[in-house]
């Protein structure tokens, strides 16, 4: 190896390069002006997102790469479309009680102000305008935010009630956004500032509003199925979708909200069976939970 090195390089490709160079170098000089140009455009991108510190850009170009993935039921995203009606659920029971509103009715949500926070396609988004909420789906990815907004297109009632933004919850906080409930599904364990994104959380919920968060449990059991199981042996996400060390205790999320005006009001665990592609609550938070929170007048 140590031949090869003193021959090509510091690395094998250094010398593919070299002669890639001699035969074309025309056309490498136009990929590293389209690479450059590309570079330029990411730099914009992020600067439209500024002053969200919470935000991981190798998170979000992470899910970007599967954007039009989305709504595909059988594809990377096949256990969050089994999560759906799970989380629904949950989150419109625990909001007519906050509320008092008739849980039986089609739209209980009706007049309701509700912002979902790191849509991405727009799976729950949806779901939850059908509860009749107007409901704001934000991303700070603009592949998400297509993918979303051409989705709902293909139904005029959705169409109707959601509104989808390139935009951080810290830019809607700065902006003076308020909203009944902020819904936060799968997101928080993707962020790189959660005491910031929580801060702005509680920031754009309105006095005696709701937060539904459902994420990931620090645990030995997540770190056993949410990973070696999911990712490397059932293979039912890409490899590396999850960073176990970004996971958030039950405890650790009630005093983070907390501290910034929240009280937890409900809690559920919540498993997965990959075999018939079925989620189902439970008592234990071990592994996947689900929590709503109340803000206080």
């Amino acid at each position: 190896m140590s031949v090869l090195r003193r021959r090509w390089g510091a690395h094998p490709s250094a010398w593919i390069r070299k002669m890639a160079e001699k035969a074309a170098p025309g056309s490498v000089r136009k990929g590293n002006q389209e690479k450059g140009e590309g570079r330029e455009r990411m730099d914009e991108e992020r600067k439209e997102t500024e002053g969200a510190t919470s935000v991981d850009p190798e998170e979000r170009n992470k899910f970007e790469s599967m954007a039009r993935e989305w709504w595909d039921v059988r594809g990377p995203f096949r256990p969050l479309h089994a999560f759906n009606p799970v989380r629904t659920k949950f989150v419109r029971d625990a909001t007519c009680e906050h509320f008092r509103k008739d849980v039986v009715d089609r739209t209980p949500w009706t007049g309701m102000q509700v912002v979902d926070v790191g849509c991405g396609g727009g799976i729950l988004t949806e779901s939850l305008a059908r509860l009749g909420a107007d409901v704001t789906g934000i991303d700070v990815s603009k592949k998400h935010i297509h993918v979303a907004k051409l989705h709902s297109r293909a139904d005029e009632v959705i169409e109707s009630k959601v509104r989808f933004r390139y935009a951080s919850v810290e830019q809607l906080a700065r902006e003076g956004k308020k909203y009944d409930l902020v819904v936060c599904s799968e997101v928080i364990e993707h962020v790189r500032n959660v005491e910031e994104f929580c801060s702005a959380l509680a920031t754009i919920t309105k006095p005696n509003g709701g937060i539904f968060i459902t994420t990931i449990n620090r645990a030995v059991q997540s770190y056993l199925l949410a990973i070696v199981g999911a990712e490397y042996a059932a293979r039912l996400v890409p490899i590396g979708t999850h960073d176990w060390s970004k996971f958030i205790t039950p405890q650790e999320l009630s005093i983070l909200l907390g501290d910034v005006g929240m009280e937890l009001d409900k809690m559920s665990g919540v498993r997965y069976n990959p075999i018939f592609n079925v989620w189902e609550t439970t008592v234990d938070p071990s592994v996947n939970y689900m929590a709503y929170f109340r803000k206080s007048q």
